[in-house]
């Protein structure tokens, strides 16, 4: 079936924030991200949800949000409503049953055992079998009241269509919507992004479904297509960002009581007679990139080995800043020098994965270096410290 001919796009709606979405962008996102190259995906055109096969084949998605412990029961308004609304589309629209799945999404995923039953009927007896219960149950004074009205719609489509759809149907207990949407990003973002590209993707593909609608254009977005547009998104705001700080500056306690104890790398700064001024930030950019390097291996926004190819990145700047204040200042003494060093190296900038590091570590980890002896802000650092 041509997705031109579709009238009557639906209007529905169903409770709950997820991200600040309802259910059914959320769903809509999560379906752009898994199905296959060449599906479509629409969002409350067919049904809540739809997908949209090459071959014609078709599926229909229902969202149903609870609250509290609200769930599907076997006289549920919301389950028949929703059979009866799948056999009306498919003869509306001239769907063909037994070639479309029926998938009801239910939040938090409570249901009674016949919605179960609903779903592992896969063959013609057990959907007769079933089919043959539901209408024993609707008794006249049953078929005036609640679901009633709605199961005789389902009925009314005949034996065939009912049978069909029961056993094309799947039932999906979902009580976090937004994790399968984060399980697709984690495997390539650090968990502490997933949230927010997940929130960003979301946007995107209702975004785009509105734009479609205000063009008067079908709502169904290119799977392959949006995941293109999502992945250059990623690079932009992710992989060419900004390395986030993982600590506040410390307390001034905590850096007197640093340099109190003379660690390797204030006892260089010493050598050249660092200014109080100067040995505080160095001290504070030290501590602060020392747990930036940890925290963010630790949560993945790096590879652990990058920082290896930071360090000799910036030991290289070293040795020519180095050579450049030995030529240009042969003639003040060794400490001027070595302060000289220090400052310009200070100013260096040099990104990590090819990402903006924070104003304070490249100096903050030239002073870890410092700390481990692989540099040295005196020209005779080895010699004034007594390391040989």
């Amino acid at each position: 079936m041509s997705t031109s001919v579709i009238h009557n796009p639906l209007k529905t709606a169903a409770a709950g924030p997820y991200l600040g979405y309802r259910l059914q962008p959320v769903r809509f996102c999560l379906h752009l991200f898994q199905v296959e190259e060449g599906v479509g995906v629409s969002l409350e055109y067919l049904d809540d949800v739809a997908l949209h096969g090459t071959s014609g084949a078709q599926t229909l998605e229902q969202c149903k949000s609870f609250s509290g412990k609200g769930k599907l029961t076997d006289k549920s308004v919301e389950l028949w409503k929703t059979f009866a609304n799948w056999a009306d589309i498919c003869a509306t629209q001239s769907l063909d049953p037994s070639a479309t799945r029926f998938v009801l999404v239910a939040v938090p995923g409570k249901a009674s055992q016949l919605v179960y039953n609903l779903q592992v009927a896969g063959d013609s007896e057990a959907a007769l079998a079933i089919l043959s219960q539901i209408k024993k149950s609707q008794t006249p004074a049953a078929a005036e009241r609640g679901a009633g009205p709605h199961i005789a719609r389902f009925l009314a489509h005949g034996d065939e269509a009912c049978v069909a759809i029961i056993r094309n149907f799947s039932f999906v207990p979902e009580p976090d919507p937004v994790e399968a949407i984060r399980r697709v990003l984690r495997a390539t973002l650090p968990e502490a992004a997933v949230d927010d590209f997940a929130k960003a993707a979301i946007g995107m593909a209702d975004q785009e479904v509105q734009q479609l609608l205000r063009s008067h254009a079908p709502p169904i977005l290119d799977a392959a297509t949006f995941r293109s547009r999502f992945h250059a998104f990623v690079r932009k705001h992710n992989l060419a960002g900004l390395l986030n700080s993982t600590t506040s500056a410390p307390d001034k306690s905590v850096i007197d009581k640093t340099i109190e104890s003379a660690p390797m790398y204030v006892r260089q700064l010493v050598a050249i007679e660092a200014s109080p001024d100067l040995m505080v930030g160095a001290v504070a950019a030290y501590l602060r990139s020392t747990a930036d390097r940890v925290r963010w291996a630790e949560a993945g926004e790096i590879v652990e080995s990058s920082l290896g190819d930071f360090d000799q990145g910036l030991e290289r700047r070293f040795s020519l800043v180095r050579e450049g204040i030995e030529d240009l200042h042969s003639g003040s003494d060794e400490i001027t020098r070595g302060r000289l060093v220090y400052r310009q190296c200070a100013l260096v900038e040099l990104p990590l994965e090819s990402r903006s590091v924070p104003s304070y570590f490249v100096e903050g980890t030239y002073n870890i270096l410092a700390d481990d002896v692989r540099i040295g802000w005196h020209p005779s650092y080895r010699t004034f410290l007594g390391i040989g």
